[in-house]
């Protein structure tokens, strides 16, 4: 079995979705010997050292769908601002730490949560080194805090510490300055200890010594910290932690898409279509699109494969290349695990109830005039789901006289965009 050390962000933004890089990091028997964190990183840490996957999850749904964070982040910065920058360094971090041990009814919610889910008992006897960067309440000093510094009875305190000091000190960009830079959680991290060492921090600086060890575990996603999240975008930011980590230690035939070896009987009769004669004037509409007016089917595919290069679509599997391609923009969800044949049949299912809107929006308000007219317009080129689909019923709407007419269009799409109608023409009516 590996062993890990992970080193735990501290933006609020990836709190989810590092339980579900925690999922897969179980999933896949490798043994967390070191866990490291600050801020929400630090909270984090503790409930991995403390080994419940479902109290994690509990944890986060309770905070997330209050305003737990939000409201204790504005207390704080308000307090800061009307009483603690006006006093040296030493006073302030002396009245933080009695205010985060005196019990104030402000941080109640957030303390509550701290206590009601980690038990520092399992944590201690986990057998899991947990450290996380904080006000040390004892001398008042900002650095890496084992659990074996922490005094008994205290660990909630010191973790309501670690959660709200940077707060004031992100919040503001005055105080501390040095807090994330100078105290980083990788100092907690043994080498000797470790076979690799997995990180969520995306920006952090990873000490030389540990960098031939390390891998970033990055989301497909941009993520934000809201003031108060669904359940929903909860579980959503867990499967997206959970697939990002599987795919960097399970192999994925897919770029974009966790796509794992399974059935593939329909993705083969979609490999066959791909440059396959088209019905009436779609062959010459692939064409117009392709810029090639050579109707066979090396020829297409090679005109397919050099615009996929051109975009920056590199794969040994030009077919499963384009079902990424054309899943992307038809808003397929990245975080589940795929087969090929699952793959293509979630574009199906989804470009028809698309295409179904699609008809219906432009019967109601003729928006042909004015897609040509705000494709110029920035991000059109690389349009969400149901623009595409209003793209694609304008290609296939249009007869092979007024191509002329669309070529400024044409130009002015994404290769990206150009690649997925095209093979969306072959999902559809490809013999």
């Amino acid at each position: 079995m590996a062993r890990c050390g992970l080193v735990l962000s501290s933006d609020g933004a990836k709190s989810s979705f590092e339980i579900g890089a925690w999922r897969a990091i179980r999933e896949l028997d490798i043994e967390i010997t070191t866990v490291a964190g600050s801020f929400v990183g630090a909270l984090n840490a503790a409930l991995i050292a403390q080994g419940s996957f479902d109290t994690a999850v509990k944890f986060w749904g309770r905070a997330l769908t209050s305003q737990m964070f939000y409201d204790t982040s504005s207390l704080l910065v308000e307090k800061y601002t009307n009483e603690w920058s006006i006093v040296d360094v030493a006073t302030f971090r002396k009245s933080f730490a009695d205010y985060i041990g005196s019990g104030a009814e402000e941080l109640r919610a957030l303390r509550d949560a701290i206590a009601f889910h980690i038990d520092e008992k399992t944590v201690r006897v986990s057998g899991t080194s947990l450290s996380f960067v904080s006000l040390a309440l004892d001398k008042l000093a900002v650095r890496p805090i084992t659990l074996d510094e922490v005094p008994d009875g205290q660990l909630a305190h010191y973790l309501l510490a670690a959660t709200c000091y940077p707060q004031i000190a992100h919040s503001t960009r005055i105080f501390d300055s040095m807090f994330s830079i100078g105290h980083s959680p990788f100092k907690s991290i043994d080498i000797d200890n470790v076979d690799l060492v997995l990180t969520t921090d995306e920006v952090a600086i990873i000490p030389p010594h540990l960098r031939p060890l390390a891998t970033i575990i990055k989301s497909n996603e941009i993520l934000e910290f809201s003031a108060q999240e669904s359940l929903d975008a909860i579980k959503h930011k867990i499967k997206n932690g959970h697939i990002e980590t599987l795919k960097l230690f399970a192999k994925s035939l897919g770029n974009y898409f966790y796509i794992v070896e399974g059935p593939q009987v329909e993705f083969d009769i979609f490999c066959n279509k791909l440059g396959s004669p088209l019905p009436a004037h779609l062959g010459s509409l692939v064409e117009f699109m392709l810029s090639t007016d050579i109707k066979s089917r090396r020829t297409i595919l090679n005109a397919m494969s050099s615009l996929a290069a051109q975009a920056g679509i590199e794969s040994a599997d030009i077919a499963l290349a384009l079902l990424e391609n054309i899943g992307r923009f038809l808003g397929i969800a990245a975080n589940e695990k795929h087969s090929k044949d699952r793959l293509l049949a979630l574009c199906v299912e989804t470009s028809k109830k698309l295409l179904e809107a699609a008809k219906y929006s432009i019967m109601e308000h003729n928006t042909f005039a004015e897609i040509l007219a705000n494709i110029e317009d920035p991000g059109n080129n690389l349009p969400g789901p149901e623009l595409f689909m209003k793209y694609f019923l304008l290609f296939i709407s249009a007869k092979p006289d007024k191509y002329p007419k669309l070529q400024h269009f044409l130009s002015c799409l994404h290769q990206k965009t150009i690649l997925a109608l095209a093979t969306l023409l072959y999902i559809y009516y490809a013999a």
